[in-house]
């Protein structure tokens, strides 16, 4: 498993956040979200995410959902 970025007092913040903007609460969400902050931090291609956060593409989708959604980033210090 890799390590994770993300605190469980962000994740916390970011759940309630995601929920409110009517994001599904599935079960992986967390290693969905993870998956996207790695594949950022790594810079790599979405299909050399790891397999620890799910399908490539779900991360991808989610990602499209949420962007253009800055209030996501705004519970965030150093997010803008």
């Amino acid at each position: 498993m890799p390590r994770l970025m993300l605190s469980d007092e962000r994740w916390s913040k970011l759940e309630n956040v995601l929920l409110q903007q009517t994001v599904y609460h599935k079960p992986d969400l967390r290693m969905t979200v993870e998956g996207m902050l790695y594949r950022m931090h790594a810079g790599c291609p979405w299909r050399d995410l790891l397999s620890a956060f799910g399908r490539w593409s779900l991360g991808l989708q989610a990602l499209q959902c949420v962007v253009g959604g800055r209030q996501v980033a705004q519970g965030f210090p150093g997010a803008d």
